[in-house]
């Protein structure tokens, strides 16, 4: 058995023990250590400046969107929670969706 299996097979194994144990600490440092805290908005702001990150990011909302509007108009695209709605409601989305696209139907 190679190590990799036996990290995946074993929750105790003492990697993964070790690997949680930072990240509690790691998660607690971002919230009250002010030297963590300040790297972590350094490295957020290097990315979120990044043209390759806000042209990600504005594909995914462009993607959402489509995808919204798209469940809008087509039925079979809904999600099986959805066919429990009322008729009332799909008519609200429908015209909140025109509110967004400016589309009259």
């Amino acid at each position: 058995m190679d190590f990799t299996d036996k990290v995946r097979r074993n929750p105790e194994h003492e990697l993964r023990r070790s690997a949680t144990r930072f990240l509690f600490e790691f998660a607690d440092d971002l919230q009250h250590d002010d030297a963590t805290v300040a790297r972590a908005e350094a490295v957020k702001e290097q990315l979120m400046s990044r043209e390759e990150v806000t042209n990600a990011a504005a594909t995914a909302w462009t993607t959402l969107k489509r995808l919204v509007l798209e469940g809008v108009d087509d039925p079979s695209k809904r999600t099986a929670h959805s066919h429990h709605r009322r008729g009332g409601e799909h008519r609200r989305i429908a015209t909140r969706r025109r509110g967004i696209t400016g589309q009259s139907r």
